[in-house]
């Protein structure tokens, strides 16, 4: 029989408590898949196909996406197998190509190939009218994707653009939306006057709270 030390019986037991308060969408089974990648084999995110996102975030999309999805990401990582064993259709939008070949050289990613679009667009932050990686999010077609997923760079500009590309009963996510330097693409969203939740608590992957913020295209 497997005997858990007293410490991580008590992180559990304290997660576990916590997670099911403050999320609408739990599920035992995958928070134990979280709890286990995240603090006891402590995987990285790619290595346990999970987002680098609050546990409650996690849950939330999971609830959420549904087979049929076309869902769009600017970042890529544990989020991109996260959404492609659940999805239809992925595109991601990455700026750094470094990391860009070492996520492809992850196995679980590449046999999803055929349902996954993975493109490298450099960010000219300094001209953002002039950005190759916001001009991939502006040609993409307007109200063609389920879910929306901001977590690269430029995330402001990138919600502003998104807001258009997302269907009517869609989803746009922003995560770390704590963070002050995202508030213009926050205020902008939220004039929208789509319905909106946040998301808080334990983060995978990390030792402090984070927070994503995902709003709800009426």
């Amino acid at each position: 029989m497997l005997k858990i030390p007293i410490n991580y019986y008590k992180d559990f037991r304290y997660r576990i408590r916590k997670t099911k308060h403050i999320s609408d969408s739990y599920t035992l089974s995958l928070f134990l898949k979280i709890w286990v990648s995240d603090r006891l084999l402590k995987l990285s995110p790619i290595s346990a196909s999970l987002p680098w996102m609050p546990y409650s975030t996690i849950l939330k999309l999971n609830y959420i996406i549904k087979k049929d999805f076309n869902i769009l990401e600017t970042g890529s990582g544990g989020s991109s197998l996260f959404f492609l064993q659940r999805c239809n259709n992925l595109t991601s939008v990455e700026h750094d190509n470094k990391w860009l070949k070492e996520l492809e050289k992850n196995i679980s990613l590449t046999s999803f190939k055929e349902r996954w679009t993975i493109v490298l667009k450099q960010l000219n932050e300094k001209s953002k009218n002039e950005s190759p990686y916001l001009d991939f999010l502006r040609k993409q077609q307007d109200e063609s994707f389920d879910l929306i997923s901001v977590d690269g760079r430029l995330r402001s500009e990138s919600l502003k653009i998104s807001s258009n590309k997302v269907k009517k009963g869609g989803y746009l996510l922003l995560d770390n939306s704590d963070r002050n330097e995202y508030k213009e693409g926050i205020d902008f969203i939220d004039n929208l006057g789509w319905s909106k939740q946040d998301f808080n608590g334990f983060c995978y992957s990390l030792e402090w709270d984070s927070k994503s913020t995902m709003w709800h295209r009426n």
